[in-house]
């Protein structure tokens, strides 16, 4: 046993040598290597051997990973773009939900004229952007400035986001970043909350912590130049760059405005080199993202300190600033609100997810004026009755059935009331 130990502790002392004198072949501890080939030539040996199996393995992983991100993102092409394919295929997609709006039937009416007109600006360097329609909304108590597009503009920009950001984006985001891609929306990031805080109870129970961050005016406050930078180094036909300058440049005010697909991607990615070092470097126990609101969980209260004093720094270099006041760490035992939800064990374990009453309040508010309307005729209770059971439907992934049960009997009693007058 002691000579097995020995051999052991012998070729970890040899490896580092090893692994220099492999990358640097006229190294000192190359020379001192092959000196001692005669006497300790089986330590030599077999560190060179398991060295270039190293090498080997990487430059196979590295070719292999080339070879997956050229098919990943093989439509993101200038050619492919701005095809008459994919901008007609585009703007199929865009209309699916507007079809109601007076320009989307315009432009569809003659979709193959308005395509061939947008194929042409995008092939000779015209202009792709119009007048943008700059309009403020108070949407869950905060003020949004949304700057809309035409919908001949949001077709080229639903081709862009869909043959170049999305496939060179989303190949590198991490497991918890989530919004704007594909199954990957609010029930995919509660879902995911839900697994990771259960794994949290099985080692720990209640006994843990959580950090919450989120930034302030994040839209706004991103560096353009720094979103065109990260823009550069993922797609790799540079031709694409000017139609993304020139949809930053058409915006109003500073930052990415919210409206256009192609800043909901770019929005979603700008920060992804955050979600990566917390993953793979801080050593935290799990974490995720939807937007710009991020978690990260972990029993050490010191660790996630250290971790919000990095984020900080990073998010610095970004040119990005967390608000001081949704900025914190809480105990796992005592709950926490995120996305909207209080979240907290039970005695036993079962993790609960409920509407914070703030929801619950608005609701309520937002049938009374439906109802209002309704009685003056300008809205009909089967498009409010539509509204009300869609937004009841997602209060079945929580824990909320007496909430369902008041609601339902205050949207009762609302719809009563009316057809009484």
């Amino acid at each position: 046993m002691a000579r097995i130990l020995a051999f052991r502790a012998r070729f970890m002392l040899h490896s580092q040598a090893a692994i220099e004198a492999v990358l640097h072949p006229d190294s000192v501890a190359r020379r001192a290597l092959e000196a001692e080939s005669d006497t300790n030539s089986i330590f030599y040996k077999r560190n060179l051997m398991s060295i270039k199996r190293v090498n080997a393995r990487y430059k196979r992983r590295q070719a292999k990973r080339q070879q997956n991100k050229a098919v990943q993102t093989s439509t993101a092409t200038f050619e492919n773009t701005s095809s008459l394919q994919s901008l007609t295929d585009a703007a199929y997609e865009a209309c699916k939900t507007i079809k109601w709006k007076n320009s989307v039937q315009k432009y569809m009416n003659n979709a193959m004229l308005n395509t061939l007109h947008a194929h042409k600006l995008m092939t000779s360097g015209g202009k792709i952007t119009g007048r943008r329609k700059c309009f403020t909304i108070m949407e869950r108590g905060k003020i949004r400035h949304i700057q809309a597009s035409a919908f001949w503009e949001k077709v080229i920009q639903k081709s862009i986001a869909r043959n170049v950001l999305i496939p060179c984006y989303t190949r590198s985001y991490t497991h918890g970043n989530s919004a704007n891609q594909q199954g990957r929306g609010e029930m995919y990031a509660i879902k995911l909350l839900r697994k990771q805080l259960a794994r949290h109870y099985k080692k720990h129970g209640s006994q843990g912590w959580i950090l919450l961050c989120d930034y302030s005016n994040y839209f706004a406050s991103i560096p353009r130049e720094k979103v065109l930078q990260q823009a550069s180094e993922r797609i790799q036909d540079k031709r694409i760059m000017p139609w993304l300058e020139q949809l930053m440049n058409a915006e109003c005010d500073s930052g990415l405005g919210l409206g256009a697909e192609t800043n909901q991607q770019l929005a979603v990615g700008y920060v992804s080199r955050i979600d990566h070092w917390i993953e793979e470097q801080s050593g935290c126990e799990a974490t995720g993202r939807y937007m710009d609101d991020l978690y990260v969980i972990d029993s050490d209260l010191l660790k996630l300190r250290s971790t919000l004093d990095e984020i900080k720094r990073m998010s610095e270099e970004l040119g990005l600033t967390l608000n001081p006041i949704k900025t914190y760490i809480t105990s796992l035992h005592h709950g926490f609100t995120w996305l909207k939800k209080k979240w907290y064990y039970t005695n036993t374990g079962r993790i609960i997810t409920r509407p914070i009453p703030k929801t619950i309040k608005r609701m309520r508010r937002h049938l009374r004026a439906l109802a209002r309307l309704a009685n003056r005729g300008e809205v009909s209770w089967k498009q409010i009755s539509a509204m009300y059971h869609s937004w009841r439907g997602t209060l079945k992934h929580y824990n909320a059935w007496r909430t369902i049960q008041s609601m339902d009997a205050y949207y009762k009693q609302l719809k009563t009331k009316n057809e009484t007058l």
